[in-house]
C-alpha cells in the first residue's frame, strides 16, 4: 500500500493548485480501501445471508467505525512516515515508475468498477 500512496502522492503533485499532496493521497488510499473492505463486507453478509436488523442506524456506525480506523492507521503508516516513503520509492527505474503507475490504475478502476458492477447486484 506504501507503493501506491507513493504514486498517488507523485500524481497528486502534478497538480499546481493542490496544498497539501501527501495529505490529499492519504485521503483517497483510505477511501479507495474503506470501499474496498465495505464490498467485501456486503459481499460475506449477502454469501451468508447476514442481515443487519432495526434501522440502517447500525449500518452507519459500523461503517464510519471502519472509516475511522482506516484514516487512522493511514494516517500513523503513511502520512507520518511520507517522507521516508518517498525516499524508499524516489530511485525507481524510468520502465519501474511507469510500470507503478499502471499498478495504481488498475487499482482505482478495479475499485470503482467492482463497487459499481456489484454493489447493486448485492442490494
Amino acid at each position: 500500500m506504501k507503493y501506491l500512496y507513493y504514486k498517488l502522492y507523485k500524481s497528486i503533485c502534478q497538480i499546481k493548485s493542490n496544498d497539501s499532496p501527501a495529505f490529499t493521497a492519504m485521503c483517497l488510499i483510505s477511501v479507495f480501501q474503506f470501499m474496498n473492505f465495505a464490498l467485501v463486507a456486503i459481499l460475506i453478509m449477502h454469501i451468508n445471508k447476514i442481515h443487519l436488523y432495526g434501522t440502517s442506524y447500525n449500518a452507519r456506525i459500523i461503517g464510519v467505525s471502519f472509516g475511522l480506523i482506516i484514516f487512522c492507521l493511514n494516517y500513523f503508516l503513511l502520512l507520518r512516515k511520507h517522507s521516508a516513503i518517498c525516499k524508499k520509492y524516489s530511485k525507481e527505474s524510468k520502465k519501474a515508475s511507469k510500470n507503478g503507475y499502471v499498478i495504481l490504475f488498475m487499482y482505482v478502476a478495479g475499485t470503482l468498477i467492482s463497487l459499481f458492477t456489484l454493489g447493486p447486484l448485492l442490494n
